[in-house]
């Protein structure tokens, strides 16, 4: 059986009035700053650290559908890849958006279409510090001044694909295709209805509403769902925000089910350090530069923390899945309304059989639900033991730096020290917050 790709450079496939975006407000109210701990005692020195695909964990099914050269050229032109039934090669339709805005030009006044003078900037006061671990929302850049930044839509794009991967099983073939009668999967039978409508059929309409490209006679109802993510025509630019990339790639993999973060390291180092009754101490520098990764995890890690339970952040994400919701929903309700009839080759009239509703509304509600929860207690987890390896390392950094003649290596220790205590600070202080589920 065959299956079509479907591209969306052709159209501009954004519903028209789907919706109000949220207010703009200058900042979020409930975004509380870190402690601002600068020069209190003297840190490793600023640098910046830059982290491996190593550095970051993932369900690597869900983001590798694409290959690295393809997933490439989509980042390189903006575009957001997207997938419908990934897990079933029959029924899999890989589906990407219209070029994102890039953050210079949400920045820069002359771009008349996406400049945003409030738009939600999330990053650290001094990303390069060991001594300065704030995280909150931040000034708008200059155009000139957005390299640590991505363009950052809420809702995951990979969202889409791990909706089907929940309630579909290709080994449970409970449904029957309505035009061959075949058993097939929940996959099999959506992607006959949502991308094989016969021409005719393809819809003009979804819950009252028209998609905003320019002569439109109608579509299969995967574009209708992929125009739920921003397309260039985008009129609610409020929804986009701007986030720390090192942030945002671990927050991706988070939302793949995965850690965000891969600590294995610091739980390598640490257990070296406190596991040996007498510890042999690897030369400064090379403990000086594991621990300045160990650290920065940490400032990732704390980032994430704060980004999700910022209001904004929160009831933004809630909008654009209830949107998504809503368009399920409404295509369950549209398909229920077909009865479909075409003419094969051998001018044969096929009927099909009436679409049978399968309550995709409360299914994604209740994966954003369980998928929102999985989340913020990895987190959470993270947040504790990314710490508690950093505190237990500071122990023996307090221990070896008073014993050792090692001047180097005590000035090493000693500033280490410093750096880890400044964590702690912003750790207790970030602790006085809860990051909570969502109810979706």
């Amino acid at each position: 059986m065959a299956f079509k790709t479907v591209s969306f450079a052709i159209i501009a496939a954004l519903l028209a009035g789907q919706g109000a975006a949220l207010p703009a407000t200058p900042f979020s109210e409930n975004i509380n700053p870190l402690i601002e701990a600068r020069g209190t005692c003297k840190g490793l020195p600023s640098k910046e650290v830059k982290l491996t695909d190593a550095d970051f964990s993932s369900d690597s099914g869900i983001l590798k559908r694409w290959t690295e050269d393809e997933f490439s050229k989509f980042v390189k032109r903006g575009r957001k890849p997207l997938n419908w039934c990934a897990e079933e090669k029959d029924y899999h339709v890989p589906l990407e958006t219209e070029p994102y805005p890039e953050p210079k030009l949400i920045c820069d006044p002359k771009s008349k279409t996406y400049h945003n003078p409030q738009c939600k900037t999330f990053g650290f006061t001094d990303k390069k510090s060991f001594t300065d671990y704030e995280f909150k929302e931040q000034p708008l850049p200059s155009p000139t001044n957005t390299g640590d930044y991505d363009t950052e839509h809420l809702l995951e794009g990979q969202m889409l694909n791990t909706f089907t991967k929940k309630i579909s099983d290709a080994s449970k073939k409970t449904l029957e295709d309505p035009k061959t009668k075949d058993k097939v999967s929940v996959c099999g039978y959506l992607t006959r209805w949502f991308n094989e409508l016969p021409a005719s059929e393809e819809l003009k309409t979804v819950n009252g509403k028209k998609l905003a490209s320019a002569g439109n006679d109608g579509n299969q109802g995967l574009i209708w769902l992929a125009s739920i993510y921003p397309q260039k025509t985008d009129q609610d630019m409020t929804e986009f925000g701007l986030l720390d990339k090192q942030v945002n790639i671990a927050k991706g993999g988070l939302w793949t089910g995965g850690n965000g973060i891969d600590m294995g390291d610091m739980e390598k180092n640490t257990k070296w350090l406190t596991d040996d009754k007498t510890p042999k101490f690897k030369p400064a520098n090379e403990i000086k530069k594991n621990f300045e990764t160990a650290l920065f995890k940490f400032k990732v890690i704390l980032g994430n923390r704060v980004y999700h339970r910022d209001t904004w952040v929160r009831d933004t994400l809630k909008l654009q899945s209830n949107r998504m919701a809503d368009m399920l929903d409404g295509l369950e309700t549209e398909m229920a309304k077909k009865q479909i009839k075409e003419t094969d080759k051998n001018k044969k009239t096929i009927t099909w059989d009436k679409y049978k509703k399968q309550g995709l509304k409360a299914k994604w509600n209740s994966h954003m639900k369980d998928t929102t929860d999985n989340l913020v207690s990895t987190i959470n987890k993270n947040f504790e033991k990314s710490y508690e390896y950093l505190e237990k390392a500071m122990k023996a950094f307090e221990d070896e730096a008073g014993k050792t003649k090692d001047k180097t290596l005590k000035d090493t220790l000693n500033q280490l020290v410093c750096s880890i205590k400044e964590a702690e600070k912003a750790y207790n202080a970030e602790k006085a917050h809860t990051l909570t589920s969502i109810t979706f």
